[in-house]
């Protein structure tokens, strides 16, 4: 039964068009910027590095997101689904999660196809294997499925044709103020590494072995859950919907409490690749002649 009512609500909820609006600006990142497209010595070395540079593309590709999702919710609420279904004995939490569901599950496959693409090729060049690579690719998954949700409890919240434009925009400015702060605000690097990691934006490796601190994995994971809650707060709250920001702030306040304090702690090297290798030696190996 839950099947097939996921199955309508991705015929009609238009999840199909959230993942569009990630999956296509990521082809044209691929071909423009991808290391298939001019041989990059980085990126397509290593697994970890290969999901840092994808996550690094989030600061043109989340913002689509979120304003595809605000374009939803407005859509929805314009057409007055909430009041033909305020009469069904399911609790309105159920039907928004039915609603959400279809767009998280196509967001997550979304970001599966360029990966694909890149561990073709990845798999043929790296040196080694490492698992590293599948929580930050966890974690940009929450980030985008939170900004799709927090869309679509703005564009519920605040119907009217503007909010999916200004939602794209607000989006793109704190992703590439969060990104840029450094360089905009002073040379020697202006905003604090908690406070750009507030972003679903990560840097790019600076090396193939280049890997993300667990600090960063859990403070992102409590950020982005307090997003998605307070988006899905918008779509189910009917009174009070002020109350949605408190789930937001409390990620923000305690992401920046767990967040390392410098960049080489939010972006080390993976210590498997710094340690010293051992050559065995035979004991009973013959000894090499002497000159």
């Amino acid at each position: 039964m839950i099947g097939r009512l996921l199955l309508i609500e991705l015929r009609r909820s238009g999840a199909l068009w959230c993942a569009a609006g990630f999956l296509l600006p990521t082809v044209v990142l691929l071909n423009m910027t991808g290391p298939w497209a001019h041989g990059g010595a980085q990126w397509d070395e290593q697994w970890t590095a290969l999901v840092l540079w994808q996550r690094h593309q989030l600061v043109a590709t989340w913002p689509v997101v979120v304003g595809v999702g605000a374009w939803l919710g407005c859509a929805r609420r314009r057409a007055r689904l909430d009041e033909v279904l305020a009469g069904t004995p399911r609790p309105a939490w159920h039907r928004m999660a039915l609603l959400v569901a279809p767009v998280a599950g196509c967001l997550v496959v979304a970001m599966l196809v360029p990966l694909a693409f890149g561990a073709a090729r990845v798999a043929s060049r790296a040196s080694w294997y490492s698992a590293d690579w599948v929580a930050p690719l966890l974690i940009g998954a929450l980030a985008l499925v939170a900004g799709a949700v927090a869309g679509m409890g703005l564009g519920n919240a605040l119907p009217v044709p503007v909010t999916p434009a200004m939602a794209t925009l607000a989006a793109f400015a704190v992703t590439v103020v969060l990104q840029k702060g450094p360089q905009m605000f002073t040379p020697e690097g202006g905003l604090p590494i908690a406070v750009e990691l507030l972003s679903p934006v990560l840097r790019g490796p600076n090396s193939p072995y280049t890997t993300v601190a667990l600090d960063v994995h859990i403070g992102q994971l409590v950020l982005f859950g307090g997003l998605g809650a307070g988006g899905f707060l918008l779509l189910v709250l009917r009174r009070a919907r002020w109350t949605a920001a408190l789930p937001v702030l409390l990620g923000i306040v305690l992401a920046l409490a767990i967040f390392p304090d410098r960049a080489s702690e939010a972006y080390p090297v993976d210590p498997a690749c710094t340690g010293a290798a051992c050559v065995e030696t035979f004991r009973d190996s013959p000894a090499p002649p002497l000159e």
